[in-house]
């Protein structure tokens, strides 16, 4: 995504789109996009920007996710070990800490508030939001309890309330530097032709590629680009030659490299960026030397395995929506109409969620692009989905800070 700029002002947030061919015009990108584009042929003219004289290693500037590094690594060698003192708690913690480097900074700003406040403060905001300068754009409130009422509001992009963004540029960056690497180690080197999906740390290629002389040679001799001060935090380094670690090894891995991932199995399909079902028929357990029947590795983003598969729309809590469209196409859409009934149906039909029926699933994915799954899920209701006054009690939201299980729907579709 990137954001236009016209005349110094903030334009629309334009997406990515691989088929243009033309020239872009007036795109707001980070400096390390810039060389990168120009290391490979691009053309890019600066016309402005923000710019920071200041220079740092980024070593010495994040030298504490440095010491999370080292954290995590010691649980992935005791991991790899098979070693009783693995701590998987700690090696998560580290690991979500890092990311937060990034992803933290990169979010966006939070204008929407649900807070519990007096009756006094809430006919102050209120009072607020009727003035035309008010940094309020709507206020509703929820429910009240005693004194204390429970109030949503909506705040307006103002300067004071864009103070409070984090650094964005530093968010940035780290995904800009993290794209280069993976262009650099992964697209330049497979081709988009056998390179299927990446993501911010890997990718997904197609077997035979690896069989190609260029890219074997590539793997086998390419090392990972790193500060000296590194091999202080993580001891894997010694145990290569100049403390050049290859960009590919059997047997370690460190933060830069890559490893196989796709374990030994008889059946593996890939459906979408996040979607995967892996079937070993069967697997030896090292520490109880016990065989045991078929295992099974899946994901799909928003997508439990516990996920019920649907077999048939005609069921009596599933509702179709058709909508017509000015130009004569219609889109069908289908939902929940009974929550009860969904929620009963997945509860007494265990037996068709996706991990008893992987295969099943794959195949319908496979053979008709697109599948139909009920899912459960936990929501705490805080929100009041209606414009309420204070006193209109009818739309009080009386199953406030209550927990229930909701019915979803989702569909599946396989692009191509």
């Amino acid at each position: 995504m990137f954001v236009t700029i016209k005349n110094g002002e903030e334009g629309a947030l334009i997406g990515n789109d691989w088929d243009y061919d033309g020239v872009l015009h007036d795109y707001c990108i980070n400096s390390v996009t810039i060389q990168h584009l120009r290391d490979n042929g691009c053309d890019v003219v600066v016309k402005g920007g923000f710019f920071f004289t200041d220079k740092a290693r980024s070593c010495d500037v994040f030298e504490p996710v440095l010491k999370l590094m080292g954290i995590k690594i010691e649980e992935d060698l005791k991991k790899r070990a098979k070693d009783s003192a693995y701590n998987p708690s700690l090696r998560e913690t580290c690991k979500l800490l890092m990311n937060s480097v990034s992803g933290k900074v990169i979010e966006g700003l939070h204008l929407e508030k649900v807070e519990q406040m007096s009756t006094d403060r809430y006919a102050e905001l209120l009072a607020q939001s009727i003035n035309d300068d008010s940094d309020i754009e709507c206020i509703s409130a929820i429910n009240i309890c005693g004194t204390k009422l429970f109030c949503e509001y909506k705040k307006t992009q103002t300067k004071k309330e864009l103070s409070k963004q984090r650094p964005v540029y530093l968010g940035c960056l780290i995904y800009a530097y993290a794209q280069r690497h993976i262009y650099e180690t992964g697209y330049k080197v497979i081709g988009l032709k056998d390179l299927v999906y990446t993501d911010t740390d890997s990718f997904k290629a197609r077997a035979t590629v690896f069989e190609r002389p260029d890219v074997k040679q590539y793997y086998d001799t390419a090392v990972v680009s790193v500060w000296d001060k590194v091999h202080q935090y993580d001891p894997t380094y010694a145990k290569f030659s100049d403390n050049k670690h290859p960009i590919y090894s059997d047997d370690s891995k460190v933060f830069g490299s890559y490893e196989e991932e796709l374990p030994e199995n008889d059946f593996s399909v890939f459906a979408q960026k996040k979607g995967y079902i892996i079937i070993k028929k069967e697997w030896y357990n090292d520490k109880t030397h016990e065989h045991h029947g078929e295992s099974l590795h899946a994901g799909f983003k928003g997508v439990p395995m516990k996920s019920v598969l649907i077999d048939s729309l005609d069921l009596p809590f599933i509702g179709k929506c058709v909508n017509n469209h000015k130009d004569g196409t219609q889109t069908v859409k289908f939902a929940i109409t009974d929550q009860t009934q969904a929620v009963a149906y997945a509860n007494n039909n265990t037996d068709k969620q996706i991990r008893n029926n992987a295969i099943d699933f794959a195949n319908q994915l496979y053979d008709k692009r697109e599948a139909y799954v009920l899912t459960t899920s936990f929501r705490k209701i805080v929100k009041n989905t209606k414009v309420c006054a204070l006193g209109e009690s009818e739309k009080y939201v009386e199953n406030m800070h209550k927990v229930q299980v909701v019915a979803v729907l989702k569909k599946i579709t396989v692009k191509e």
